[in-house]
């Protein structure tokens, strides 16, 4: 299912950018006039392939997608924090301070359900090793 949306996400930016999508064994290029990015498909896991993303324009590879998001400024007349407006640097606050700890929350609430306590691991242990001489008698 996720294979699925990422190439129709990538069908429709091709679409709508005049940009060229090439297929290889392994991953899916996508080139727009702006920027360009390799696309990893292994099994059900798919995403940017690292060192793949090029903005055209500056040269830069792998900035972060976040960075893009918040419009950090390029170019060599960025030198300091000075040289980057305050709008920005707030939103580079927010966006690495409470939106990335909201990912560690809703990480953690993820592991609720499983209530796993110590007799439980050590009954599974059990299991599993009864599991392992069945294997090894038969196999």
């Amino acid at each position: 299912m996720a294979r699925v949306c990422v190439f129709l996400v990538l069908g429709l930016v091709a679409c709508a950018t005049c940009s060229t999508i090439t297929e290889q064994s392994d991953h899916v290029t996508l080139s727009t006039p702006q920027l360009e990015a390799s696309f990893v498909r292994k099994g059900y896991v798919s995403g940017v392939k690292a060192g793949s993303f090029l903005d055209k324009a500056t040269g830069a590879r792998d900035l972060g997608f976040g960075l893009d998001i918040i419009d950090w400024p390029r170019g060599a007349a960025i030198r300091s924090a000075a040289d980057v407006p305050a709008e920005t640097l707030v939103n580079l606050g927010l966006m690495y301070g409470p939106f990335v700890a909201g990912f560690g929350i809703v990480s953690v609430l993820c592991y609720l359900p499983y209530s796993l306590t110590r007799q439980r691991h050590e009954e599974i242990m059990r299991m599993l090793e009864q599991r392992r001489q069945v294997e090894s008698s038969t196999g």
